[in-house]
């Protein structure tokens, strides 16, 4: 079972998966991590940033939702929101 945990209120534009088998914005982790520490927010546990996983499943999901469903982002022109799969 994929679980989806939303960290911060926006859309997921670069997902990264936890050991833990979390979900979350990469951006947001990677402050969380410089400001708290390595450990998943939801679950506590301590990690590692090398074994973080880009999430391209959850990423093809957002971007294939965003292209049916424009009116969920927002009012923002989809075609200007660049996922970047690393």
């Amino acid at each position: 079972m994929l679980k989806i945990r939303w960290f911060c209120k926006d859309f997921i534009k670069n997902p990264l998966l936890t050991p833990d088998g979390i979900s979350y914005e990469k951006e947001a982790l990677m402050e969380h991590c410089k400001s708290q520490g390595g450990f998943d927010p939801v679950t506590r546990n301590s990690f590692e940033n090398q074994t973080l996983i880009n999430n391209k499943a959850l990423q093809t999901a957002i971007e294939s939702f965003l292209e049916k469903e424009p009116w969920a982002f927002d009012g923002e022109d989809v075609s200007d929101y660049n996922l970047v799969i690393l």
